[in-house]
């Protein structure tokens, strides 16, 4: 299993535009990927469950990612992230 924590800097959160990439980002993948927000988690590959964890600026979140290309997609996971969220 490999993860990556990374904090919120868009001013809107996790808002619709961006988690819609990356469900789309993470879907590319066959490993499983998940997003941990406080005590609550999901699958990164369903868009209406990462908009209802409701995550905001400053949020800390956790991506973890278990299968074969797990290792790429958190990898591009974070890069997402940096670049966008």
């Amino acid at each position: 299993m490999q993860q990556c924590s990374y904090i919120i800097r868009d001013e809107y959160g996790m808002h619709a535009r961006p988690a819609g990439q990356l469900v789309r980002l993470a879907s590319a993948y066959e490993c499983t990927v998940t997003v941990q927000h406080e005590d609550r988690s999901c699958t990164l590959k369903t868009p209406m469950h990462l908009m209802a964890l409701g995550i905001m600026q400053g949020d800390n979140i956790t991506i973890q990612a278990e299968g074969n290309d797990e290792s790429a997609c958190i990898t591009a996971v974070q890069k997402f992230l940096e670049e966008n969220v």
